[in-house]
């Protein structure tokens, strides 16, 4: 695998990719990030599924992986300096 992730429902933490392996396509693609959550993976989705699952889910994929993600948006206030008068 080109990332690696955390969670499950066994686990009590929402799926998460917890680092990108350097030099990877996942790495390179900058499209994936640590921290991002894995919703679903090929349409299925993982809110109620154990990490195993996740896993063999991830490791049954033979050409391409369709991740649906969620992740933290940056904080608009503290990164604008915009001021307006």
């Amino acid at each position: 695998m080109t990332y690696w992730f955390s969670g499950g429902v066994d686990k009590g933490l929402c799926p998460s990719i917890t680092s990108l392996r350097p030099g990877s396509v996942a790495q390179r693609c900058d499209a994936l990030c640590a921290g991002d959550r894995v919703t679903a993976v090929n349409g299925i989705n993982t809110s109620r599924l154990k990490h195993d699952e996740i896993v063999s889910l991830l490791r049954g994929v033979e050409d391409r992986a369709v991740l649906e993600l969620e992740y933290p948006l940056p904080n608009f206030r503290k990164s604008c300096s915009l001021h307006w008068g």
